[in-house]
């Protein structure tokens, strides 16, 4: 019996701990309109969660029935480099520190977050219409 329940309590933590993977860009396919940009899992139906860059802490999208609701480009130190939502037309840029500042700066003083976005835009694979 001591047995069985040792057995029963080893699964139920494999279970719990079991890391949950993560949805990348590549797993998507994009679709652009004059309004928005869409997101489709690759077996077609529209995309509603968070899915990460390849490395998994760069960029984040969200999307909610596959209308892309906002994406977020992170600094190397974890801090938000920009939120961009096209959906309410804003974009906001932070330094490395947190602190507001403007796209021009952000390309000036950080031209390897924009090449890191740059390669990371090989992922992104767009479908036609």
């Amino acid at each position: 019996m001591k047995y069985f329940l040792f057995i029963i309590t080893m699964f139920i933590c494999f279970i719990s701990c079991e890391e949950k993977s993560k949805t990348h860009l590549i797993d998507l396919d994009f679709k652009k309109d004059s309004r928005y940009e869409y997101a489709f899992n690759k077996n077609g139906t529209v995309f509603t969660g968070t899915a990460w860059s390849s490395d998994e802490k760069t960029i984040k999208i969200v999307a909610k029935n596959g209308v892309i609701m906002s994406t977020t480009i992170y600094h190397n130190n974890g801090q938000v480099a920009a939120y961009i939502s096209e959906h309410e037309n804003s974009r906001s840029f932070y330094d490395h520190q947190g602190e507001l500042t403007d796209e021009k700066e952000m390309e000036f003083w950080y031209p390897e977050l924009f090449a890191q976005i740059k390669a990371i835009g090989n992922e992104i694979h767009y479908i036609d219409n």
